[in-house]
């Protein structure tokens, strides 16, 4: 499989508490549902980080034939359906090779229910609303092993196969478009738009 040993991004979100979530291009590495890339242009609605990117870099050519992404951030209901989303992406390698690719809004998939409650299937607009009873800061993570998110069957990867190897020392992702269904502002602070958009996780094979 190829290593690529960092990851770094044009812009990221870095919130003044320092008890916040740290999201940092390094966490689509980590494994972990609770964490991942948020990029921070502009966080409005007018700039939802369009044409931002995040870069996979190895310090020696890797063969490479495709990428899995988990999309959006998926700690939580609310942290998933009130940022916004990628939605087409341009995948780019150091050998000169690119190719342009639409992620589904995926979210929640039947595969993975929370709890016996309505869950959402790829591709449908985000609801407005948490189903109800829903504990939306609750994390989806918490039922789950390592093991578990890594297995390229688990339902909240998308596979980007780009049908022949390649031998290259980056893979940058930018965004070309987003899901902003759903996006809002912060309930506990009027003046703060959530239209930061965010990769939970990125895996190159």
């Amino acid at each position: 499989a190829p290593e690529f040993q960092e990851a770094v991004a044009s812009s990221t979100l870095v919130q003044a508490d320092s008890k916040a979530p740290k999201h940092d291009a390094s966490l689509v590495l980590d494994g972990d549902l609770t964490t991942g890339w948020e990029e921070h242009a502009g966080g409005q609605p007018s700039d939802p980080g369009i044409g931002e990117s995040i870069t996979l870099r190895a310090d020696t050519e890797q063969y490479v034939s495709g990428v899995r992404i988990i999309n959006g951030y998926t700690k939580s209901w609310m942290h998933y359906y009130w940022d916004t989303r990628p939605k087409k992406i341009t995948i780019t390698l150091s050998d000169g090779w690119s190719t342009t690719r639409t992620l589904a809004d995926r979210g929640i998939t039947k595969e993975y229910p929370v709890d016996g409650l309505p869950t959402y299937v790829a591709g449908e607009a985000a609801p407005q609303d948490p189903p109800e009873g829903l504990d939306v800061y609750r994390p989806l993570e918490e039922r789950l092993t390592k093991d578990e998110v890594e297995d390229a069957d688990f339902p909240l990867w998308q596979t980007i196969d780009f049908g022949s190897v390649h031998e290259t020392t980056f893979v940058r992702i930018t965004i070309d478009s987003v899901y902003e269904e759903g996006a809002k502002k912060n309930p506990s602070d009027p003046e703060d738009d959530w239209y930061d958009t965010t990769i939970t996780e990125i895996r190159a094979y």
